[in-house]
């Protein structure tokens, strides 16, 4: 498994909580390689809001009504299978997805995303769960 990426490195994916280290120690890396190969497709910049969640963080989010956040047993964040990406631009948004779909397909990946145009963010995660595979936070 590749220790380094062209476009992100692990502390990027880091948890806010538990800080420097916790990205390489618990991010899937076929994950980050599947972010890398989307953004070198999109041609531009991905900026990481959240990757890896410990269950703290997680359930700190749980708590806060602000945030539509998923338990920490169930959290893809918290199994180092999702990342958050900073995308405020609508033409921006569309290329992310149609792109993020057709290289999880390419590479056979379970793929789920979700919108939140009022937030300006991306979820993205491969974890293998049931529908939605599409979906607009509130």
């Amino acid at each position: 498994m590749p220790m380094s990426f062209e476009y992100f490195k692990f502390s990027e994916f880091d948890c806010s909580c538990c800080g420097k280290g916790s990205g390489k120690q618990n991010m899937n890396h076929d994950f980050i390689l599947f972010l890398d190969k989307i953004r070198k497709s999109c041609g531009f910049g991905l900026a990481i809001t959240s990757g890896y969640r410990c269950k703290r963080k997680q359930q700190s989010l749980v708590l806060n009504p602000k945030y539509q956040a998923t338990h920490p047993d169930k959290s893809s964040h918290c199994k180092g299978l999702a990342a958050d990406i900073k995308i405020t631009n609508d033409e921006k948004r569309a290329i992310f997805v149609g792109t993020a779909m057709d290289i999880a397909s390419e590479m056979d990946l379970p793929i789920r995303i979700g919108i939140s145009k009022r937030q300006g963010f991306c979820h993205i995660d491969i974890d293998n769960k049931p529908t939605p595979r599409l979906w607009i936070y509130s």
